[in-house]
């Protein structure tokens, strides 16, 4: 029954979830972010073609390249339509990956079955999802001086602090107490990022499709070989600046994002006729070496997909590709698992998950089943 459900419930709500309506409980936000962060510093002829060479030179330099100002960042909040005491000032704060947006949280709005935020809703959690800067309906600046990996962190951060002293515009006001830190793929990076120069802003954080970096050569391949500039090639996009890039090819994207067998295609399709973009500053930033959080102490969860196609390969994209996708080394040795002793040496406590299915496992039939895992578990840390 469980890989003929998702294909009911698809059925169903396609038509009445495609306009990307909220759930219940749910408003959509602008919240304005006044941010300072010390970028890298990328020259603005950086394209595709010579992506590799120009950052290879660049990952040893210290950020020194200084970007302020106020940005517009679009976001959603979920009042939980089941109330839970414990969890009224307990905040899940959702960091998308890329090519994503927060739609990502909501299954891409094709059903409440891919949903990670009515799931926690119906957990008594509230939740909200932020479109990062550049990405969704939040502002797009500068696609290589602006929107790096660096600037994400500190306007994440400074919207869990608008969390804790009341300052969201959202219909029950409060100061949340504890906040839960989830992050998908490079929203993955860039959480571990904020644990190391903010180790105290989460009380929990839960890391998904994540392992220690990929290294640059495997960020190379991406850029040069399977995007292109999203004005080029998609009319949604015609307005972008050309250092926004999107996928276009779809087997590439089913490659990296699926496991053939554990998804729907209806959903793969929703998710490609969608898909969002990936800015050049993003790329060349997501290139430098992960940070020891030493001073995050708190617990610490990953859940990374068994056939992962970024964090699971031994190989080459380019050669893995060829080949299919890998199987997850999910001994005490493998990639995930290691996020503890590489960079999270004091935590509290730590868990892992192998979920089957692909990259985007929030995306794939398991991912009701692994929700449930992940929300046991954050009961189990007294969440």
């Amino acid at each position: 029954m469980k890989l003929f459900l998702p294909i009911l419930l698809a059925g169903a709500l396609l038509s009445a979830l495609v306009d990307c309506q909220i759930p219940e409980g749910c408003v959509n936000l602008t919240i304005p972010v006044t941010v300072t962060a010390e970028n890298m510093d990328l020259p603005l002829n950086l394209d595709p073609a010579n992506f590799l060479v120009i950052v290879e030179e660049l990952l040893g330099d210290v950020l020194d390249a200084t970007v302020s100002g106020t940005f517009n960042i679009a976001a959603t909040y979920c009042e939980p339509v089941n109330a839970v005491e414990d969890r009224f000032n307990t905040l899940q704060v959702l960091v998308h990956g890329a090519t994503y947006t927060k739609a990502y949280w909501f299954g891409e709005y094709f059903s409440d079955y891919y949903s990670w935020v009515v799931y926690a809703s119906n957990a008594g959690y509230p939740t909200l999802s932020i479109d990062r800067l550049g990405n969704g309906e939040s502002e797009r600046p500068d696609p290589i001086l602006d929107v790096q990996d660096p600037i994400h962190v500190e306007i994440i951060h400074n919207i869990i602090g608008y969390a804790r002293n009341d300052d969201l515009e959202i219909p029950i006001r409060r100061k949340f107490n504890r906040i839960i830190l989830a992050g998908h793929s490079l929203g993955s990076v860039i959480s571990n990022v904020l644990n190391y120069k903010y180790p105290w802003d989460a009380d929990c954080t839960i890391l998904t499709g994540f392992a220690p970096i990929l290294p640059i050569n495997e960020i190379g391949i991406l850029v040069q070989g399977w995007l292109l500039p999203a004005d080029l090639i998609d009319s949604r996009y015609s307005n972008l600046n050309p250092a926004y890039l999107e996928f276009s090819n779809r087997a590439d994207f089913d490659f990296l994002f699926y496991y053939p067998g554990q998804y729907y295609a209806g959903m793969e399709t929703l998710d490609w006729d969608t898909r969002g973009t990936f800015s050049l500053g993003e790329a060349a930033t997501a290139a430098l070496p992960s940070q020891v959080a030493e001073q995050y102490v708190n617990p610490l969860l990953v859940v990374t997909g068994s056939h992962d196609s970024f964090f699971c390969s031994l190989l080459s994209l380019d050669i893995q590709i060829l080949l299919g996708a890998p199987n997850c080394d999910t001994t005490e040795s493998g990639p995930a698992a290691q996020v503890q002793p590489q960079l999270y040496p004091n935590v509290r406590s730590f868990g892992v998950l192998y979920p089957d299915a692909g990259h985007c496992w929030h995306l794939h039939y398991t991912a009701p089943e692994t929700f449930a895992q992940v929300h046991d578990w954050l009961a189990s840390e007294g969440f």
